[in-house]
């Protein structure tokens, strides 16, 4: 990456540069090989807003409107969705059961209750899911 007081580089330079790595000079998308998103991260989720180097500041703006709507609670509740789905793959062994079954998951009061304080095990979600513990 190549800062405003470094963007002096040479044409001859650059090419040197450019020879083996990616080049970002932070002021100046014309010269680079790629620009940053502004990046908001809770546990997996990610969410990269970008405009293109047009607007880096709306782009800053955008992410932290989005880091006060998606709390540390997405970072949990998508831990365990995800752990109901490798669940569900070990002990549903109809797909299309399985299927639902994440959906259902991912449509229900789960992402409120762990909003809430409330964690339950994925053992505890499936066995919600598939009614009084049995697994099909």
């Amino acid at each position: 990456m190549l800062c405003p007081s470094e963007r002096e580089i040479g044409h001859r330079d650059r090419v040197i540069v450019m020879r083996d790595h990616l080049v970002n000079v932070v002021d100046a998308p014309e010269l680079s090989d790629f620009i940053l998103p502004a990046l908001m991260r809770r546990g997996p989720l990610q969410i990269a807003v970008s405009t293109g180097d047009k607007a880096p500041l709306v782009a800053k703006r955008l992410r932290h409107r989005l880091e006060s709507q998606f709390g540390d609670e997405w970072g949990e509740y998508l831990e365990l969705l995800g752990r109901v789905r490798e669940l569900a793959a070990e002990r549903v062994p109809d797909r299309d059961v399985r299927r639902t079954v994440v959906e259902v998951a991912a449509d229900s009061d789960l992402l409120e209750r762990v909003r809430c304080g409330e964690l339950p095990s994925a053992e505890e979600v499936l066995a919600e899911l598939l009614g009084n513990g049995g697994a099909q």
